[in-house]
């Protein structure tokens, strides 16, 4: 038996040593934190992720540097940590939406080109069963068009080694028969003889002139520079190809798009300001709200935003779509133009075709990131041109129900164009640019683990 004072001490010493212990019946709460995940293959920026069946999909996106965009296409299993590859995009795309509906995803609308050559997109992606390179096979009427989308360089279509383009002596050869290998797209395009030329020949004037002008090529639509079959695509991830679906009414970019019953949305962007458009700043914002229903393949007009803006952040929250931040194209009486963040809080209602605005972000951000979880909105980082160059690693989370902002822990990376999604208890937040523009493309991947809801309640 130990002595008195002893049995004393080691009672004290117990009870200070002993973990916590939460009152019977209270879940135990701890702050959110941060940590860190496997990374994207692929160092990309301007990422409008999309999750399903609890996998993150990612996809197209500007390289470093800017001048260079993807077709690139991958996976996150946060259950394994781990990244897997898929079929590229047919067509690489930055600022692309993605969004999922009834185990599909839809890619939409984003720019082709690097900087300064961006260029507006009205095609929609799909991922679904298809010919291989994930296109849908086309009726005969079609086969010149498509001999064009493959020809034009301007498309800047990924096309592996295996399926590379023949050279034009081997493709009027192929065209006496009218027969190519049932593995290349090219067959869609070699069964006249007569017009493998001038089907050529439209196709290297449209890279120069940067339109198509094409009368003797039937179907060819005249001065649609990368328009050429305009589509939106599906993806399946159980076949792992691409579709063709239907195209946007006005190609568009830089906008976000959201699901609510089944149907998707895509509000704001930048839209051409001409239809010429073929550079950055001959885009300009859009308020435009369009509603895309997979039942009927059609898209339709309704209540247009508040607000123009592009690369703004959105989720959805008991079927209402939240627009945050973003900011606007300007220009100057002189002809300059200036990019001005915006802090604000758009709710559009679909049921309603109505808009409300509620409480703005502490700070105009643009080129953020948004996700939704357990009812509330959460935001990451972003960048600002102007009164002075910034890229941003504040993070905010938004009740509805109160209407209030609250702090979170901050970015451990500063980023903007980066990608959040959640999954569980847990934010996905990867890629992005460390620096303004388009020049420093990352792979970072950082986690916020939201243990319980213990959020603060306000900003303090």
């Amino acid at each position: 038996m130990l002595p008195g004072y002893l049995s004393s001490a080691l009672v004290l010493i117990l009870l200070v040593s002993a973990p916590w212990s939460p009152v019977p019946g209270q879940a135990q709460s701890r702050p959110p934190y941060w940590t860190k995940a496997a990374s994207p293959t692929v160092a990309r920026q301007e990422l409008y992720p999309e999750v399903l069946n609890g996998k993150i999909y990612v996809v197209g996106g500007l390289l470093s540097p800017n001048t260079g965009f993807s077709a690139h296409f991958e996976s996150y299993d946060p259950a394994n940590d781990a990244w897997t590859l898929l079929r590229p995009l047919p067509e690489a795309r930055h600022h692309i939406a993605l969004s999922a509906v009834k185990g599909l995803l839809y890619g939409v609308g984003g720019f082709t080109g690097g900087f300064p050559d961006w260029r507006a997109q009205a095609a929609m992606f799909m991922r679904g069963v298809g010919t291989p390179h994930g296109l849908v096979p086309v009726d005969e009427s079609d086969r010149h068009r498509v001999c064009l989308l493959w020809l034009a360089d301007a498309w800047h279509l990924p096309i592996p080694a295996s399926l590379s383009l023949p050279s034009r002596r081997q493709m009027a050869a192929k065209g006496e028969s009218g027969r190519a290998d049932d593995a290349n797209p090219l067959k869609h395009c070699l069964s006249a003889t007569s017009q493998v030329e001038d089907i050529l020949s439209c196709a290297e004037r449209s890279q120069e002139q940067g339109t198509v002008n094409c009368p003797h090529v039937s179907g060819a639509p005249r001065n649609k520079l990368r328009g050429l079959v305009p589509v939106v695509l599906t993806y399946n991830p159980a076949s792992n190809t691409w579709t063709e679906g239907a195209d946007l009414q006005v190609a568009r970019a830089e906008g976000i798009s959201a699901v609510v019953d089944h149907k998707m949305y895509l509000i704001g962007g930048r839209v051409r300001a001409t239809e010429n458009a073929r550079l950055f700043n001959d885009h300009i914002d859009s308020v435009r709200n369009e509603v895309f229903d997979p039942a009927t393949g059609r898209w339709s007009a309704r209540a247009d935003a508040p607000t123009p803006r592009n690369s703004a952040g959105s989720a959805v929250i008991d079927g209402k779509i939240y627009v945050v931040g973003g900011r606007q194209f300007l220009k100057n009486a002189d002809g300059t133009t200036r990019q001005v963040n915006v802090p604000t809080l758009e709710v559009y209602d679909p049921k309603l075709d109505r808009w409300q605005t509620r409480s703005p972000m502490p700070g105009a951000r643009g080129g953020l990131a948004a996700t939704a979880l357990n009812g509330k909105l959460y935001v990451f980082g972003g960048e600002q041109w102007v009164p002075e160059q910034k890229v941003f690693a504040e993070s905010w989370v938004y009740d509805p129900k109160t209407d209030v902002w609250a702090a979170l822990p901050p970015l451990p990376t500063p980023r903007h164009g980066l990608g959040a999604s959640a999954v569980g208890d847990r934010i996905f937040v990867f890629g992005g640019g460390t620096r303004t523009g388009g020049n420093a493309a990352t792979a970072i991947h950082e986690v916020l683990v939201l243990p319980t809801d213990n959020i603060p309640d306000k900003i303090g």
